[in-house]
């Protein structure tokens, strides 16, 4: 899909790096790609573009024991959140309008992809589950573009993830195009006859 909404800015808070395993955030990217960047010390401009392309192996990863906070806006309107967590093993936080949502590992292991990522961090490829969340879920309505806050806590087990807005249409609006279409294919159809 190329019509996702990007991260275009960032507000970041990180437990502090200071070697090894050490902070919270950090901008990662896989093993043989070509658009992203590396940088365990993470700041607003390197988480900027991890999340702010189309690439999922261009990803923000979590110590496990590390805590942040992401105050994150979007370069167009969006009504849904679609998030990517690598290892299915983690949670993370949204904030939006002052409604706050916990994603788990099992809401992200509901919808596991076919693929597995593997990135600088790790040793190898791990699952990677998805899970889609609309606005409404948050009070809002129609297209937004930010404040969404992300975070991890020290219980949430260091998750690995990236985020895009999309403009899904609601169910209603869908089942009505449907019926619009039926209608019109039904017209013509006295027309010919």
């Amino acid at each position: 899909m190329s019509d996702f909404a990007l991260v275009n800015g960032v507000n970041l808070t990180n437990t502090p790096y200071t070697g090894g395993n050490s902070g919270a955030a950090s901008s990662d990217l896989g093993d043989n790609a070509t658009v992203g960047v590396k940088l365990e010390d993470a700041t607003n401009a390197s988480v900027e573009a991890s999340l702010g392309n189309r690439y999922l192996s261009s990803i923000i990863d979590t110590e496990d024991s590390g805590v942040f906070s992401m105050d994150l806006t979007f370069d167009k309107g969006f009504n849904t959140l679609l998030f990517w967590e690598r290892g299915i093993n983690s949670s993370l936080g949204v904030t939006i309008n002052g409604f706050t949502k916990t994603l788990t590992k099992a809401d992200f292991a509901k919808s596991k992809t076919s693929f597995g990522l593997d990135t600088t961090e790790i040793g190898g490829a791990q699952p990677v589950g998805s899970y889609g969340i609309n606005l409404s879920e948050f009070g809002i309505n129609g297209q937004y573009t930010g404040p969404v806050t992300v975070f991890a806590n020290r219980n949430f087990n260091g998750p690995d993830f990236k985020v895009v807005g999309a403009s899904v249409p609601e169910p209603a609006t869908v089942l009505g195009l449907v019926a619009v279409a039926g209608t019109l294919v039904a017209s013509r159809r006295r027309k010919s006859a």
